[in-house]
Parts: C-alpha cells; structure tokens; sequence
C-alpha cells in the first residue's frame, strides 16, 4: 500500500513537473515515419566535494574524474509512435582506483498526447541491467529491472517563426524492481536562437521516492548511494550541418543529498536521416 501511495504521488508531482519542471529534449520529439537520428557523446565530470545525508557539502576523500560515453538511437516507426534505445558506459577514477564498465539498457517507446502537432509526448520505457554492479565501488547501472513513464513537452515562447524561442519541460517516474528507490525526474529548459546557433540553460532535478532499502549513505569513497537526490543547473550551444548537429553542453550540481557535487563538461555529435 505504501508503495502505490508512493508511486501515485509520484505521477501527481510528475504531472505538476510538467507544467513548471526540464531536459531532455528527444523526449519531446516525435520522428517521422521512417525517420532515423542517431547521437553519440562524450562528457568528463569532476568532483572533489559531495552532499552528505543532512544536505552539507563536504571534502571527498579523494577526486573523482568520469569519462562517459552515452549512445542514443531513435527510429520513427509511424506518425504516432518512435521507438527508441538508450546506452551508457563509464570510465571512473578516483584516488587511484579506476573502473570500467557499462550502464543500464533502456529501450522504450514514445507517442503522441496530441495527434494534430509535435512536441507534445509520453513515453514508456523497460531499463535492463547489463551487469550486477552493486558492488562496484564506481557502479554505473542500478542492477534492477525498471520501468519508466514520462510526460513532455515543448512550446513556442516567443519571436519570429523562423527564429523561434522555446520552453521545454518534462518529468519521469523511474520504478525499480528489488531495493534501489523509485525516483521522480523532472526538468524545465530554455532555448533561443543566437546567429546560426541554438543557445539553451535549464534546470534538472532527480529526486528519491525514498521507498526503498539499499545503500542510504555516502561513504566518502565514491561509492554512491542508492537513494540519493540532486539539483544541476546548465547550458548548452547546439550548431546544425543539415543531417547533422553538434552540441557543446556544461552543467553543475547546485544542491544534493548523498551525492556528488560535480561539474560536467561534454560534447555530442548527431544525425537525422530517412530510410
């Protein structure tokens, strides 16, 4: 009972979320029938401070340096509905101890709330453990099975209609099989023209449900804490070469609990094509 509780809260702050809540900006796009887009990134993220269980910033141990590299393809299977698949791997090091490996699969698909125009979506995801790496000191994968339902949406703010400004805005419920907490994502971001650029800043959060019964405190050995929550703030600069697009992004978490206070730099490269 509790746990449906939790998950009904969840849907109700997602569904506020969405009107005032940020990223990711795929989530609100339908492809084409037919329609491909592939994008690869690279990001490096450092830390030498994390938020502890009372929210206080504090000295880690040592300095993490994360290299990630984080794979997205996309394919537009009808009008209504895109398919999509997701993957991460992750190179970690801090104080001398270096880990590899892979992230969580997910594989979903996303449709239209309103049939008449694009920009307005929700999707439904299954997230697929690669490895068990609840033991890894550096994990990147939960290790559980997941399911994830999201809301998203992208309006028109402003200016001309060939140079026209947006807010986007969304959120996900992520639910976990086993111990690690269901969580609540959510995100509001905003993009302008500048010249032949797209400029964009935004706000993300990624909060616990506190519903579960792993790992609840970070040990200043990097090692993260299942249930953890955190706010990032950042931007991005996005330039288009017809089928493709290049975006250089930053961001920086501003607020946590049993989390990192990292700052991440990265650079992703994509492609749109018909088959």
């Amino acid at each position: 009972m509790n746990r449906l509780v939790s998950v009904g809260s969840a849907v109700v702050l997602g569904g506020i979320a969405v009107l005032v809540s940020a990223p990711a900006e795929a989530g609100a796009w339908m492809r084409s029938g037919g329609e491909y887009r592939y994008s690869a990134g690279l990001s490096h993220s450092r830390a030498d401070q994390y938020y502890d269980a009372d929210e206080v910033r504090q000295d880690a141990g040592c300095t993490a340096n994360d290299l990630y590299l984080d794979q997205d393809l996309e394919y537009g299977h009808s009008y209504y509905h895109t398919l999509f698949g997701k993957f991460s791997a992750a190179r970690k090091s801090c104080g001398g101890e270096t880990s590899t490996e892979g992230g969580d699969l997910e594989l979903g698909i996303r449709g239209r709330l309103n049939p008449l125009r694009n920009g307005r979506t929700w999707e439904a995801s299954l997230l697929i453990p690669t490895e068990d790496s609840t033991s890894d000191p550096a994990r990147l994968g939960v290790g559980s099975y997941g399911l994830q339902l999201g809301l998203h949406g992208r309006f028109a703010a402003g200016g001309s209609v060939l140079r026209q400004r947006h807010l986007s805005t969304g959120a996900e419920v992520r639910l976990w099989e086993g111990d690690p907490s269901d969580r609540l994502r959510t995100y509001i971001d905003y993009s302008w023209p500048l010249y032949t650029l797209e400029m964009k800043v935004g706000v993300n959060g990624d909060f616990s449900l506190r519903n579960g019964s792993g790992e609840s405190d970070w040990d200043n050995q990097r090692r993260p804490a299942d249930d953890y929550e955190r706010v990032n703030v950042g931007g991005s600069i996005r330039k288009s070469y017809g089928e493709w697009s290049v975006q250089y992004r930053i961001s920086h978490v501003v607020w946590g609990w049993n989390t990192d206070a990292s700052t991440t730099v990265g650079v992703s490269i994509s492609r749109s094509w018909m088959e």
